[in-house]
């Protein structure tokens, strides 16, 4: 199997750029670089979507996530993000911050014991349903269980029956 490629960010545009300009078909590129006309499409229409942010006055570049930094505003107690209404700066960043976070680490941060801000606000700021911060999954049940085994057994015996002698 083939190891997955990364193209860098030149890389794209200078393809994207070769395709909107349309001297050559999309398959004469993909030949040419060696990528799939569907990557080349992809790379084309991200390019037409995001021309217009480069004119915008004021535009930046949005920074890059780092969980260190996260972690360690969640870990230093910096969060008391009630008592910072008047800006609601911090309040900003620790949100966009978090939420390219995976689910499950986003979860692992809710202090279920800070008196300064509840359960509910932290699910909020860290978009996360509440209901399911306090779901626990249940499992299978036994008899389900038994029955997948017996299932499981009589398949393992007769390999060559098909999905309707199983039925």
């Amino acid at each position: 199997m083939r190891k997955r490629r990364n193209h860098d960010a030149g890389f794209k545009a200078r393809v994207a750029l070769e395709a909107v300009k349309g001297e050559r078909t999309v398959s004469e590129l993909a030949a040419d670089y060696g990528v799939h006309p569907t990557m080349i499409h992809q790379w084309k229409k991200a390019l037409l979507e995001g021309a217009a942010d480069i004119f915008e006055r004021g535009a930046r570049k949005t920074a890059e996530v780092d969980e260190d930094v996260v972690r360690s505003l969640h870990a230093s107690d910096k969060l008391r993000l009630r008592r910072d209404r008047g800006t609601g700066r911090r309040q900003r960043f620790f949100v966009a911050k978090a939420q390219t976070l995976d689910r499950k680490v986003r979860r692992g941060m809710i202090e279920r014991h800070q008196p300064s801000l509840s359960i509910g606000a932290q699910c909020r700021l860290l978009s996360i349903s509440r209901s399911s911060f306090y779901y626990e999954p249940q499992g299978e049940t036994a008899m389900n269980l038994a029955l997948m085994r017996l299932i499981d057994r009589q398949f393992l015996d007769t390999l060559f029956y098909g999905v309707r002698q199983m039925t």
